[in-house]
């Protein structure tokens, strides 16, 4: 009896556990969301928060100086984001690129410029949209031989998750940490709950900036580059160029994958600074025929101190643009 007993109890041991393969089932699909979560945060940016990097020192900030009236520093830094990251970024904005028809997305690429197409109106209003765009450029272009601020390029949409990704990463404490520290500030300067206004950019085959500062645009610039291709060659266009009194081009600093480029453009407090003239020049047919895209993003950050007149105020929501 006790050997029939044992043999009895050797057999429910081995038999399979209803509970057990339930709980077995539920943990197993737990893994696979994970897994599944984990790939599609992946690919739609989303593991930013993951990201730890090593603060900026100054070794790495290259200065340059222009001249408006006064002297007023550019602060350059190579390789500033994580290598991985930014090739996320500049592998995603080429692929929403090639992938072309733009009118099936709608958060996707628009032609951007200053003018409606209507000639001889003045104006700073923004205008995302793919309409009427060869009469756009052609105004944009006689603006520009008229000496009026006018530019042609491709920004997204406000609306496109890529966008909202970037200005989240540029609000960051440990971004704003290493921005504050390329102008010997502390990062509580630079408002964690804003950013004046940022988009992101293609600089296609005869697209442009004329020359302007940023005086109504918040208090820091910072220009990024994220520029897909072969290394740039001079005579492809898409410099990024500071201008100085005496109107000659004082500082050039040609579209390098992953370089920011900083300036002050606003005084704080008592300062007397005036934001240097800056331009992009036209992107060469040559550029486009080697493969090479000016990508890249443009934002400002507002220090605390500063504030805004209601013109000012005014002038930046014209800036922010309007889409179509």
């Amino acid at each position: 009896k006790k050997k029939k007993d044992l043999q009895n109890k050797t057999s429910e041991d081995s038999e399979p556990r209803q509970g057990s393969t339930s709980t077995f089932s539920v943990v197993a699909v737990v893994i696979v969301v994970i897994a599944l979560t984990i790939g599609l945060s992946d690919k739609t940016f989303g593991r930013n928060d993951e990201i730890v990097w090593a603060p900026l020192h100054e070794s790495q900030i290259s200065n340059y100086t222009v001249t408006r009236f006064k002297k007023v520093e550019v602060k350059v830094v190579k390789d500033f984001f994580p290598p991985k990251l930014a090739e996320k970024w500049r592998d995603e904005l080429h692929r929403m690129w090639k992938k072309g028809d733009y009118k099936k997305d709608p958060h996707g690429w628009r032609f951007t410029s200053n003018n409606n197409g209507l000639a001889g109106v003045q104006t700073n209003q923004k205008y995302r949209s793919l309409k009427d765009i060869p009469l756009r450029t052609q105004v944009a272009n006689d603006m520009h031989r008229q000496g009026s601020f006018s530019y042609a390029k491709w920004e997204l949409l406000p609306s496109n998750e890529l966008v909202k990704e970037i200005k989240q990463f540029m609000l960051r404490e440990e971004t704003r940490s290493r921005v504050a520290t390329m102008f010997g500030h502390k990062a509580e300067l630079f408002s964690s709950e804003v950013m004046n206004d940022m988009f992101v950019t293609n600089y296609d085959t005869h697209n442009f900036l004329s020359d302007h500062d940023d005086g109504a645009s918040g208090t820091y610039a910072f220009v990024v580059s994220l520029a897909k291709g072969p290394e740039w060659k001079q005579g492809w266009g898409g410099q990024l160029e500071f201008g100085c009194d005496d109107k000659r081009v004082c500082q050039s600093f040609a579209p390098t994958f992953n370089s920011l480029v900083a300036f002050q453009t606003r005084a704080v407090g008592d300062e007397y600074v005036y934001g240097p003239i800056h331009r992009v020049v036209q992107v060469d047919p040559q550029a486009g025929d080697n493969g090479f895209f000016r990508f890249g993003f443009t934002g400002w950050y507002s220090d605390s101190r500063d504030s805004m007149t209601e013109l000012e105020l005014d002038a930046l929501e014209q800036m922010r643009g309007s889409n179509d």
